[in-house]
């Protein structure tokens, strides 16, 4: 009989120690848990302050930086981007975006900066990633990675309109009068005539074209 108690009391004693050790982990847990919402609030709070006084003026100025680029910035709580609608000058759509979030711990802030354009016709680096820890975020160090992302997806964009560019092939024609290649988007001047567009490079051409237009059609400058 002196056994069986013995065993009883072995059972009830790991039945305790097993108690013991869930209201540990659960007691853990909680502290666990209540440091995470606080660490939560605290990216919040930083990506907020980040989204307003860094990101988003630097998108806009950056929106704002391309003559005869069509631009609009959107904006949530942990990113915002800024988008480019393909035009004459810059015939492809293009954007870029900044993203923020944290690890699974919440103990680091991750940035990430993407540039996308549409068609692929180059090689360009598509994203740029920054880490820091969200006791130390420094946001005069996002500042200068924001920055540095800008001009390199600027220079990337700014390439798209120059005449060499592989996204240029389509938009070169020929001023019909005086045999001039130039861009669409350069053109000073452009006439309607037999179902087809002429561009021309300067007024004078137009206004010799206008007056016997059929010495010079035949295709050049026609689109």
């Amino acid at each position: 009989m002196s056994d069986a108690n013995e065993l009883e009391a072995r059972l009830a004693r790991l039945v305790k120690e097993s108690e013991a050790r869930l209201r540990g982990r659960a007691t853990a847990r909680a502290v666990e848990m209540e440091g995470l919402s606080e660490r939560l609030g605290r990216f919040a709070a930083v990506s907020r302050d980040w989204v307003e006084c860094a990101i988003l003026p630097r998108l806009r100025t950056l929106a704002g930086g391309f003559p005869g680029a069509k631009a609009a910035v959107a904006a949530g709580c942990t990113g915002a981007k800024v988008e480019f609608a393909a035009t004459d000058e810059y015939p492809a759509s293009a954007e870029a975006s900044v993203s923020l979030a944290h690890d699974a711990a919440a103990d680091k802030v991750h940035v990430l900066f993407q540039a996308r354009i549409i068609p692929i016709l180059a090689q360009y680096e598509k994203e740029g990633a920054l880490e820091m820890p969200l006791d130390g975020a420094d946001r005069s160090r996002l500042e200068r990675f924001l920055d540095d992302r800008i001009c390199l997806f600027a220079e990337t964009y700014l390439r798209i309109r120059e005449p060499d560019s592989p996204y240029q092939k389509e938009q070169t024609v020929v001023d019909p009068v005086c045999g001039m290649a130039l861009r669409r988007w350069e053109a000073v001047a452009t006439v309607q005539h037999d179902r087809g567009t002429y561009y021309f490079c300067v007024d004078k051409c137009r206004r010799l074209f206008e007056a016997d237009p059929e010495r010079y059609v035949g295709g050049r400058g026609r689109a």
